[in-house]
């Protein structure tokens, strides 16, 4: 727990990532510069006078990590095994709040909520799709304490979709580190299109058909792509990076470095139109710095407004 004064109304905030992720080797990567802050997102900062922050330190049991994984693998990355072992933990327990950074470990982390209010980011969710998954996902929602996203719209998409309390859906702003990831001149190239990412609302195709249409005016432009979704896009338009760009990415500005938190799904590798490069991806890394200024007053315990 990060010591701070401590005051009438002091919070403290246990932060749970989905796998095996491991503050403390996240904190040495930071020291050899290879991810922008000694915590993922900056969350330390979250502490004051008023909040004080804890880290999960990830069970060193091989046999469990490999299980942990196997199930993430096949339950869309949500960390069942993970919280499960976590429902009743010290740890959790003694927290007045449990936070998530998105619905990997928030969803789990809610339905084995025992008593500790469960706040949640949620990235990749939208509208309910029919099955028993909807269920279990719209179960999970509602018995999250409070619910953030970084694009308003979202929000707005999950109320609706999933009949949420809009009072307790909150538009939390991330931004990018611009000491570690310097601002850089432009490639010698300026007409070269980068798009990076990996969720379900990106729309590959459109982008690639209007790259289509501009060469089709003879305007020279090459689209560098770095997804594991499926993507068909003939050669002669660019280059397809199949590896995730959160393994190593190359800013203009610098070296190769690492960024992002692991995502614990197996890149799809069945792609007819896969094409392997050894290269890295020239892509500024979007790894995003929380602000400082982000706090929990939303979910504080009732004794504390």
């Amino acid at each position: 727990m990060n010591s701070a004064p401590r005051s009438d109304c002091f919070v403290k905030v246990l932060v749970e990532f989905a796998g095996d992720l491991d503050v403390g080797q996240w904190a040495e990567r930071h020291g050899r510069g290879e991810v922008p802050d000694r915590t993922p997102f900056g969350l330390h900062k979250m502490a004051d006078a008023t909040t004080g922050v804890a880290f999960r330190v990830p069970t060193r049991n091989q046999p469990l990590r490999t299980l942990a994984r196997k199930v993430q693998g096949r339950c869309d990355g949500w960390d069942v095994v993970g919280q499960g072992m976590r429902r009743i933990s010290p740890s959790r327990l003694h927290a007045d709040v449990v936070l998530c950074m998105d619905e990997r470990a928030g969803l789990p982390a809610a339905l084995a909520k025992v008593r500790t209010p469960v706040v949640s980011g949620i990235a990749w969710i939208d509208r309910p799709e029919p099955g028993a998954r909807a269920a279990i996902t719209r179960r999970a929602l509602h018995r999250l304490d409070a619910i953030f996203s970084h694009a308003s719209a979202h929000l707005d998409s999950l109320a609706q979709g999933w009949d949420l309390d809009r009072e307790r859906m909150h538009l939390i702003t991330v931004g990018i580190d611009t000491d570690h990831f310097a601002q850089a001149d432009y490639p010698d190239d300026p007409t070269t299109v980068f798009s990076v990412g990996d969720d379900r609302f990106r729309d590959f195709p459109t982008l690639i058909r209007a790259v289509g249409q501009l060469r089709e005016r003879r305007l020279p432009v090459n689209l560098e792509l770095a997804t594991t979704l499926p993507v068909a896009m003939p050669d002669e338009y660019g280059t397809v990076y199949r590896h995730r760009v959160d393994g190593v990415v190359r800013s203009p500005a610098g070296p190769d470095v690492e960024a992002g938190a692991p995502d614990p799904s197996p890149p799809d590798d069945s792609d007819e139109h896969e094409r392997q490069t050894s290269k890295p991806a020239t892509i500024s890394a979007p790894t995003c710095a929380w602000p400082t200024s982000m706090r929990i007053a939303s979910i504080r315990p009732t004794c504390c407004r």
